[in-house]
Order: C-alpha cells, then structure tokens, then sequence
C-alpha cells in the first residue's frame, strides 16, 4: 500500500524571529507519522559558545538539536521551530539546513536517505545589502545505466527586483568528468521575486564496483553576492550500488565540520533501507587536532557501536569539539568506521574515515588548512584497482588553489606494488573537495600489508596554513592460502581468504566470511551469518534462526531448522530455507527458490531481480497456500512514473488493461507465471515462475 509523501520548503527570519517550517502530508493516514531531524550548520553557527545564530527547538519547546516530529493520525502537517538569534553585528545573510531523516508512516519523494532544507537568518544589522548565495549538496544512488541527476539547488537570501545570472562549471573530486558524470558549463537565472533556482549534472551509471564518488558545482558569484565564494559551490556524492549483492545496503559517511565550542555529528548514510538493524563499529583517529588530556585536548577520544535500526537508513556519531582560547589553525580529526554488519563500504575498502574539522574561532585572519585522507584498500590478485586520496581544505578561498603532488613510498614500492605519480590538483574558487587516485599493482603473493604516501607541496604566500600535508595509504594483503578454518562452542569471527575454504563455526552464533574462492560455510548450532563472497560458494545454516548471504558467483544455499534469512546476489543460486518460517531473497540471476516446511516469504526488491526473459526469471518450485507460503512485492515501486512507492494491484488472471502497476498470473505448459506491468504499457515487465499450476489470489502476495 502506498503511504503518503512528505514535503517541505525552505524558510528565512531576521535576526530575532523565529522559522517556522511547516511539514505537510500528501494524505492523512490511520496511524502517526513519525519524521527526525535536526539542524546544522551551514554560515551560521549553532555553538552558544561563538555568536550564536540559530536555536532548533523541540515540540515542547526545549532546545534540542536533534529530535523527532509527530504528526497524529488523521492529520497532514506538523511543525518544527527554529529560533533566528539576535546580535549586533553588520553581516551578511547567514544559513543553516534542517535536515529530515528516518521517516515511519510516510516517504520522501524520490525515496533519498535524508531531505535537507535551508534556512535564512537575514540580518538587521547597518546599512546596505546583505544578499548571499547558498548552493546544496545532492547525495544521489548511481544506478547502472539510463539517466540519473544530482540536482543542486542554488539559493539566495532575499528576492531581488530583477533577475540574477550566475555562471556556473562543474569540478571534478574523486568523480570524473565522463566516467561518472557529464561535465557541465553554463549559466542559470533566478526570476525577479523568486530565491531558487536549480542545476541537473547527469550521471554515468556503470556495474563497476568502485568508491562512493564527488565532484562539486561551482559558480561564478557577481558583486551582488555579498558572502562572495564563502557559498559559492555544492558537492555531490554518488554513492555505488555495484558493491555486495541488492539486498546489501552501501555505507556512506560524510564529513562533518564544527566550530570549536560545539557538538561535531558525523552523518552516516545507507543506501537502502534493510529489513536488519546495521552495527558499525567506530573510533577516533588523530589528525592534526590532540585527544592527550595534558595537551589542551582539542577532543576526546571515543569508540562504540552506531546502531541504524531495520528500516532507517540515516545515524550519527557525535564528538564534542572543546573550546580553547588559542589563535591557531584549523584543526583535524578522522572518524573510522569498520566492522559492519548487514551493510557495506562501497568499493574494496575494509574500513572507511571521514574527516572531521575543528574550525578555529579565536583571533583574527585565516585559519586554513588542508587536509589529506589515508585510505585502506584491498589489493585485489589482477586487474587494477585505486587508492583514492581525498584533499579537503577547511576554508574555501577566492581564488583557484593549485597544490603539487607526489608519492613516496612506505613499506609499498613503486613500480611493484603502486603506480608512482606526481602532478598537480586544483580547487576552484569556493571548491573545497578534490581528489587524486594512484592505480595498486594487484598481485597473488603472501605479503602484510604495505604502505605508501601522498605529499602535498601547497602554495605559495601562507594561504595554507597547516604543516601536515601527506595522507598515508593501506594496501591491505587479501593473499593466502586454502584453509579449513574450525571455531568453538563461542561466539567465533572467522574469514577466509582468497582460497577455497572450509570453514565450521560449530555451537556460539557465529560470524563466518568465506572472501574470494569457492567456499563451504557451515554455521552449526546458533543464531549465525554467513557471507560467501566472490566464488561459487556453499552455505550451511544448520540450526538456529541463520542469516545467509550468498555474494557474487552461482552459489546452494541451505538455512537448514530455524526461521532463516536467505540472500542470493548475483549469479544463478539456489536457496532453500528447509524447516522453519523463511525469507529468501534470491537477488540478480535466474535464482531456483525452495522454501521447505513452514510458512516462507519468497522476496523480490527490484524489478530486474526476476525478469521476463528465462536466463534471469526466478523460479518457485514449492509454493504452498496451505503452509502460509507469501510472495512479497512490496519493495517494488508498480507506477514508477508515479511518486512514491506504489503498491501492486492484483487482477487474477485477467489480461493486462494497459494500466500500470497490474499484476497478473497464467498458466502455461503445467505452470505458473506471476506477471506484472510497471510502465503500463499492457506488457509484462517483471516474470516469477511457479512450479506447478496455482489459482494465484491477492492474499498470496504482501503487495
């Protein structure tokens, strides 16, 4: 069944007043909708330490900055305050964006992670224009081929008596022009009266299995735009969905910047929702800020667990940035996140850091600084696969920036082991994202892991202010050889790797990674999981309610007694849940499905996870109504020209009336076709196969 969509829309106060944004509901629904949020900083600071500008404040009216929204059953608009500070200061029009997440009872148009809205403090301050510009950063899915846009909105603080031309390119960061997306020059207008305009960049979808992506939208600000460059350019992140098999979600971490004084909250985004919660464990790594105690500690240390919740999608991470009355640079820390569970880092990464930026807030001048990301990656055995360095300067400047680079090597030796490089990088004015990728030298040989450097020679004149300028990157062996790997009546953590390994996690509920190779996974007594990976792999639950992921390659899987959990991914697998109420899932390929004894639910997310051609049509071969046997379609979007995530209706055995979202079945030669028609075009767009003839009713599906 549908649920309704969610809107809101962008709002400014003066300085002591109060933005009141209103949250509207396409349609009431029968019970309450439930929406967080929170808001951050953009121009304006939320710190009470530093010139506060703004207040988010929650339902009862206490300060909070992140908090949840209820709308009552029954009605369509709810409402989140946020107080415009007053201050005696001449500046110019400051921003911040409330950010929307984790929605229950209703969606997002378009179905993003999070919709983020700005907000306008104007200043009252003096005399003379305050008129400033703020571009957004679009988070967008890849997607494997068609077309697909990271829309940037570019706004400005106040309405204008005429129209307002801002000239605009793209830049590329870690995403280039041509492979990920299509490089864009050109000009756009905001109408006399009107604050917004838009800009669509078009994305090249591809099944490469690669890093989550960025590159920026930067504009050319005229004399009218009084904050200059400061709100000039918007970053967009692509996030790969190449990584893991459908039913995976990719992690996404976004760095975060705080003023000193203030609470630093790390964003951490999966690409889908999951019918699991996500565990990923997390700690602190210094970078040019301190965590020592004795050392006027800039922050303190921290490690835990983030827990996203089945069904969310968005969590966060927070660290406080300590205030200090020091005149210094800015500062730097990362956050690493590692260890996931029911989701993945996009690309060959077995931990992911994101940068954290501690904006200095005493003394006069610049504080910049520029910052260098060390990232790990999994070498590979051939092909060619990149260690990506990601730059990020604190501050944007007026001008382009060009630092020179070069590599050098740790314990990784050029020519064997990396590429070597040296060149240059760019920021355009207001840029404050680049990227240098070094292509790996993959190999089969039994190594640790190496390292190696990217320098940084930044430029002349102290525009830069830091002396750290190198990130250090990890290549992380993935060599060895078969194994047969035996855990104990505990709780075991076992990985093979490259090989084709046997591994037995006995009694405990076990943890059982099998890496490339084709592998035999046996989970014992307990509730276990187990990940096959690349290769054509055999996965045993045995006893116990087992989660199953089948990964590349044409895999068997057995949930053996239990409720179990069955993923197939890509390639031609064969899933069956045995005894127990379970759920298979059989992914791309054409999938054979049995669910054994029990009441199953065979699960179907996309479209083109069961097609209507025979070489990726998934089979059914022991449906039962009797047993409480359910085919669920409701991950599937049936008007995909409609927003929203529609629901299916069933029309027996009727033929297709040329309207879409119609599900139909027939049989033929002794069996089954469940068909459906997503585009209305009276075609079938979407086959599963029953084996055997059914008289199919809508009761034996979740639409």
């Amino acid at each position: 069944m549908a649920v309704p969509t969610i809107s809101i829309t962008r709002v400014e106060a003066l300085e002591g007043g109060y933005l009141r944004y209103k949250v509207s509901l396409s349609a009431p629904t029968t019970d309450e909708v439930r929406i967080d949020y929170r808001g951050f900083e953009g121009s304006a600071k939320d710190s009470p330490l530093n010139q506060q500008d703004y207040t988010v404040y929650k339902g009862n009216g206490g300060i909070y900055r992140i908090d949840t929204l209820v709308i009552p059953a029954g009605q369509t608009e709810g409402e989140i305050v946020v107080r415009a500070r007053p201050d005696y200061l001449d500046e110019v029009d400051e921003s911040f964006w409330l950010e929307l997440f984790n929605p229950k009872g209703a969606a997002f148009v378009g179905n993003p992670a999070v919709v983020r809205v700005l907000g306008i403090v104007q200043d009252n301050d003096g005399t003379g224009s305050d008129l400033a510009m703020f571009v957004s950063n679009p988070i967008v899915v890849e997607g494997d081929g068609g077309t697909r846009r990271a829309v940037f909105e570019v706004h400005i603080s106040e309405a204008l008596a005429s129209d307002l031309t801002l000239n605009y390119r793209t830049a590329n960061g870690s995403a280039l022009a041509g492979k990920d997306y299509v490089a864009k020059t050109g000009a756009v207008t905001i109408s006399a009266g009107a604050t917004t305009a838009t800009v669509a960049i078009d994305l090249v979808g591809d099944n490469s299995i690669e890093l989550n992506e960025n590159f920026s939208l930067v504009f050319d600000p005229p004399d009218a735009i009084r904050n200059g460059h400061e709100g000039s350019a918007g970053t967009a992140t692509i996030l790969d969905d190449d990584t893991g098999n459908g039913a995976i979600p990719i992690i996404f971490a976004e760095r975060a910047t705080q003023t000193e004084g203030g609470t630093m909250r790390f964003r951490v985004v999966l690409s889908k929702a999951t019918d699991d919660e996500v565990r990923i464990d997390y700690r602190t790594v210094l970078g040019s800020a301190t965590d020592a105690p004795l050392n006027n500690r800039d922050y303190p240390p921290q490690t835990g667990t983030l827990v996203i919740e089945a069904g969310d999608r968005v969590g966060f991470v927070e660290i406080r940035a300590n205030p200090d009355n020091l005149d210094e640079v800015d500062e730097s820390l990362w956050l690493e996140l590692s260890g996931p569970q029911n989701a993945r880092f996009a690309g060959y990464q077995k931990v992911e850091r994101v940068l954290g930026i501690v904006n200095d807030d005493d003394g006069t001048g610049s504080n910049r600084s520029v910052f260098v990301s060390s990232p790990t990656v999994v070498e590979g055995d051939s092909g060619t696969r990149q260690a990506v360095f990601q730059i990020h300067l604190s501050e944007v400047y007026d001008e382009s920036l060009t630092f020179k680079f070069k590599t050098s090597n740790g314990t990784a030796a050029n020519g064997s082991d990396y590429i070597g490089k040296t060149g240059s990088v760019t920021f355009l004015a207001g840029q404050t994202v680049a990227a240098v990728a070094v292509d790996l030298r993959a190999d089969e040989r039994l190594e640790g892991d190496e390292t190696f450097s990217l320098v940084l020679t930044p430029p002349a004149g102290g525009i830069v202010k830091n002396v750290i300028t190198a990130g250090k990157a990890t290549i992380a062996n993935d060599d060895d050889i078969h194994e047969v790997i035996r855990g104990s009546e505990s709780a075991n953590r076992l990985y093979g790797g490259t090989g084709n390994d046997r591994i037995f996690g006995y009694g405990g509920n076990d943890t059982l990674g099998g890496g490339s190779g084709n592998d035999t996974l046996d989970g014992g007594i307990g509730h276990d999981r187990l990940e096959g990976g690349a290769g054509n792999d055999r996965l045993l639950g045995v006893a116990g309610n087992d989660t199953l992921y089948g990964g590349a390659g044409k895999d068997g899987m057995d949930g053996g007694s239990g409720n179990d959990r069955l993923y197939g991914d890509s390639g031609n697998d064969t899933l069956k849940g045995d005894t127990g109420n379970d759920a298979l899932e059989g992914g791309a390929g054409a999938d054979r499905l049995l669910g054994g004894s029990g009441g199953d639910t065979f699960v179907f997310r996309l479209v083109g996870h069961s097609t209507v051609a025979s070489s990726g049509c998934d089979r059914i071969d022991d449906f039962s109504r009797s047993s409480g046997d359910e085919i669920s379609l409701s991950a599937i979007d049936a008007k995909t020209a409609v927003s929203g995530n529609n629901a299916f209706v069933f029309i027996g055995d009727d033929a297709f009336h040329k309207k879409a979202g119609e599900l139909r079945y027939q049989h033929k030669n002794g069996d089954t076709l469940v068909l459906a028609d997503i585009n209305g075009n009276g075609k079938a767009d979407f086959a599963i196969l029953l084996d055997g003839t059914f008289n199919l009713k809508a009761s034996d599906f979740i639409l």
